[in-house]
């Protein structure tokens, strides 16, 4: 989630706008949380006039997209190649797939780029709520998968 982003100008109106263009092009890595959600935000009237209160949000006529996880399964990693570096300074290890042909492949298979996020599971999967409409690639050795629970 972007926590913080702060812009300042003459008059409100100035600083919506800066904020507008920072979310144009921000360049993050992982998965996509609230980066469709924020620009949405900066034309709602409430927010534009400033008539704000702690609970205004929770009006707000959003519609999610991306894909929300139910059950995380154990042993699940999200992966992105070339895999992070040197962020260990803040708890953020150095990660790669474990299966990196599989990694490949699955990213081919739906018309990915090459890099592209993938969910890697060892163990047991995760279960996932998809929000938007997704296609999915199943790779890697022989593991039972259900769509809607079947």
């Amino acid at each position: 989630m972007v926590t913080k982003i702060i812009a300042s100008g003459k008059d409100r109106a100035t600083a919506i706008r800066k904020i507008s263009l920072a979310l144009e092009k921000p360049t993050v890595i992982g998965v996509e949380m609230n980066l469709r959600y924020l620009p949405q935000t900066m034309t709602w009237n409430a927010f534009t006039t400033g008539e704000l209160t702690t609970n205004t949000f929770n009006r707000f006529p959003s519609q999610a997209e991306g894909v929300e996880t139910i059950e995380a399964g154990s042993d699940t990693h999200i992966h992105v190649v070339p895999e992070r570096q040197g962020l260990c300074h803040i708890g953020d290890p150095p990660s790669r797939p474990m299966d990196s042909y599989s990694f490949r492949l699955a990213n081919k298979v739906v018309g990915n780029e090459d890099g592209a996020l993938v969910f890697e599971y060892s163990i047991q999967g995760h279960t996932p709520l998809f929000h938007c409409q997704a296609t999915v690639a199943v790779v890697g050795a022989n593991s039972p998968v259900f769509v809607d629970g079947a």
